[in-house]
C-alpha cells in the first residue's frame, strides 16, 4: 500500500513544435505568394488595359485622319496610313513591362487592328470609286475640248489633212462620250437608262456649243447653222434653240456694225457677214456721206426694220461723237490762239 506511484518520462515536444512552426512558415509564405501574385496580376491587368486604351486612341486618330481623305488622296495615302495604324499598336506594346502583359495585349491589339483595317479598307474602296469617277469626268472634259479643236481645223488645210482632222474629231468625241459613261457607271447609273442618255446628250451639247462659238468667232455663220441643223438627233431641243439664237444674235450685231462702218466709209449699206442680204461691191467707187442726213438716207435702204433702226442709231451716235470731237478741237485751237496773243501782248 505504501508503494511509490509510477513516474512517466517527460515528453519531448521540440520536434512537433518545429514541425508546426515549419508548417506555419510555409502557410505564411504561400499566403504572401498568393498576395504577391494577386498584386502582380492586378498590375499586369491594369497596365494591359492602359496600353489597350492608348492603342485604341492612337488607331482611332489614324482612322479618323484617313476617313477625312477623299478621292485621290485616300488612294495615295493608304499605305502610309496603314503604317501609322501599325505604329500606334507598336507604341502601345512598348508601354508594357513584361512578357505576361505583352501576351495579354497581343490578341486585343490583333482584334482592334483588324477592325480599323477593315474600316480603312472600306473607305479606300469608296474613295477609289470617287477618284476614278473624277478622273473619267476630267478626261471627258479634256476630250470635249480636243474634239472642238479638231473640228475647227477641218477645211483649213489640204484634203488629206482635213480627212485626218475629221477622224480625230470623231475619235475625240467618242472618247469624251465613253469617259462620261464610265463616270456614270461608277456612281450606279446603268447603260441605256434615261440618266445615261442625258449624260451623253450633255457631252454632245458641250461639243456643239464649243463648235458654234468657234465658228461664230470666225464669222462662219452659215457653217454654224449647218452644223446645228445636222445635230438634231444628238443635241437637245433647248440647246439647238439656244445655239440658233446665239448665231443669229451675234450675226445681227456684227452685220449692224459692218453696215454702219461701210455707210460711213464708202456710202454703201454692205455687210460681208450677210453678203446674201447686203451684197459687197469691192470695186465700187467710195462716196462717203458728208452729213448725218445723207448717211441716214443711205440707211433707209436697209429692208429689215430692226436692223435699219439699229444702224440709224449707230450713225446718229457716231456723228454726234464726231461733232463733239470737232467742237473740242475747235475750242482747243481757240485757246491756243488766245494764249499766243496773250504772250505777244496784243
Amino acid at each position: 500500500d505504501f508503494a511509490a506511484p509510477g513516474i512517466a518520462p517527460a515528453e519531448n515536444l521540440a520536434a512537433p513544435q518545429v514541425a508546426r512552426f515549419g508548417q506555419q512558415l510555409t502557410q505564411t509564405g504561400m499566403a504572401a505568394f498568393r498576395l504577391g501574385s494577386a498584386i502582380q496580376d492586378g498590375i499586369d491587368e491594369a497596365k494591359t488595359k492602359e496600353a489597350d486604351v492608348a492603342a485604341g486612341r492612337g488607331m482611332q486618330a489614324v482612322a479618323d485622319k484617313y476617313s477625312s481623305m477623299i478621292g485621290k488622296d485616300a488612294e495615295v495615302n493608304y499605305d502610309a496610313m496603314q503604317a501609322e495604324l501599325s505604329q500606334a499598336g507598336q507604341s502601345a506594346m512598348g508601354m508594357l513591362d513584361n512578357d505576361v502583359q505583352r501576351r495579354m495585349l497581343s490578341p486585343i491589339l490583333a482584334r482592334n487592328m483588324g477592325i480599323f483595317e477593315s474600316r480603312m479598307g472600306q473607305h479606300r474602296v469608296q474613295q477609289l470609286r470617287v477618284y476614278q469617277t473624277n478622273e473619267s469626268k476630267a478626261r471627258s472634259d479634256m476630250y470635249v475640248d480636243a474634239s472642238v479643236s479638231a473640228f475647227g481645223q477641218i477645211g483649213r488645210k489640204g484634203a488629206e489633212a482635213n480627212e485626218v482632222m475629221a477622224i480625230q474629231f470623231e475619235a475625240n468625241k467618242g472618247i469624251a462620250l465613253e469617259e462620261a459613261r464610265k463616270a456614270a457607271r461608277l456612281v450606279g447609273i446603268p447603260d441605256g437608262s434615261a440618266q445615261m442618255k442625258l449624260i451623253e446628250r450633255d457631252v454632245n451639247d458641250r461639243i456643239a456649243s464649243g463648235i458654234v462659238d468657234q465658228l461664230v468667232a470666225s464669222k462662219e455663220y452659215g457653217k454654224a447653222e449647218e452644223y446645228v441643223s445636222g445635230q438634231a438627233d444628238a443635241i437637245g431641243a433647248s440647246m439647238r434653240e439656244t445655239l440658233a439664237g446665239r448665231i443669229e444674235s451675234t450675226r445681227k450685231a456684227v452685220v449692224i456694225e459692218e453696215l454702219t462702218a461701210n455707210i460711213t466709209a464708202f456710202g454703201r449699206p454692205e455687210a460681208k457677214s450677210d453678203s446674201g442680204t447686203y451684197p459687197v461691191s469691192e470695186d465700187a467707187e467710195a462716196k462717203p456721206p458728208q452729213t448725218l442726213r445723207e448717211a441716214l438716207l443711205l440707211a433707209d435702204n436697209i429692208e429689215d426694220p430692226l436692223t435699219r433702226k439699229a444702224v440709224r442709231a449707230n450713225l446718229e451716235s457716231n456723228y454726234a461723237r464726231k461733232e463733239t470731237m470737232i467742237e473740242a478741237e475747235y475750242q482747243r485751237l481757240n485757246e491756243d490762239i488766245a494764249n499766243v496773243f496773250a504772250v505777244d501782248g496784243r
